[in-house]
């Protein structure tokens, strides 16, 4: 995604101000980062359902 933002600000230099450039290339990596924190969380959140569902199937064989 960067890198996408990357080469489309180099192709519109001539119409994109440098610091126009310099916002989409930081908002493009925030954006990235933001993608990588939620990935993260879900991933957090599934292996967290899954203990909890062995726990509940523990206490159904134990009974």
């Amino acid at each position: 995604m960067v890198f996408v933002c990357a080469v489309i600000v180099v192709a519109f230099r001539s119409k994109i101000s440098p610091g126009i450039a310099g916002l989409i290339i930081v908002y493009a990596l925030q954006v990235f980062d933001s993608l990588t924190w939620v990935i993260k969380q879900l991933s957090q959140l599934e292996t967290s359902s899954v203990s909890l569902e062995r726990i509940c199937e523990y206490i159904r064989v134990s009974k």
